[in-house]
């Protein structure tokens, strides 16, 4: 059983740029929101993307996984040459603010996010890291456990662990 460590905002900013930084494909991060005590990575692996989807038991289709994978790759082919950001480095990460899956975590869908053609961000990694800190502390968040993002890594998002 690994040991789980308490960051500070500082460290934890410093352990997801570094995650972030090892990226070499593109994700997408949806701000984390309140009633929310944790942030997760997911790939886009069925099993991952059927957890990110509320159905570890079971209850989610094929067909829900599939939209989702799609949704996940219209939303990063969106992404620009230069961070909306820092207008420095290139961007890897599709920043969703909360308002676009109205701070719900538990009924996030990204199908649906798609649909309503969001207003979203396109971020470098010291940017996206700096986006989830100031979101995280903006709102008094106290995260009990962060999924630490990975090559791979298609999908961040709050929930509850």
């Amino acid at each position: 059983m690994e040991r789980q460590k308490e960051l500070c905002s500082a460290c934890l900013k410093n352990e997801l740029e570094a995650g972030f930084s090892s990226m070499r494909n593109r994700c997408v991060l949806a701000q984390p929101v309140v009633k929310s005590n944790a942030y997760y990575a997911y790939t886009a692996s069925d099993k991952h993307l059927r957890v990110a989807l509320g159905g570890e038991r079971g209850g989610i289709s094929l067909s829900e996984i599939e939209a989702t994978r799609q949704a996940i790759t219209w939303l990063t082919d969106q992404i620009g040459g230069r961070c909306d950001f820092c207008e420095d480095a290139t961007p890897n990460f599709v920043w969703l603010p909360g308002e676009t899956f109205d701070h719900k975590w538990w009924s996030f869908s990204l199908k649906d996010i798609v649909e309503s053609n969001p207003e979203f961000s396109g971020l470098s990694s010291p940017c996206a890291a700096t986006a989830v800190i100031e979101a995280v502390e903006t709102i008094g968040l106290s995260l009990d456990e962060v999924w630490a993002p990975r090559d791979g890594t298609v999908l961040m998002f709050s929930g509850e662990a």
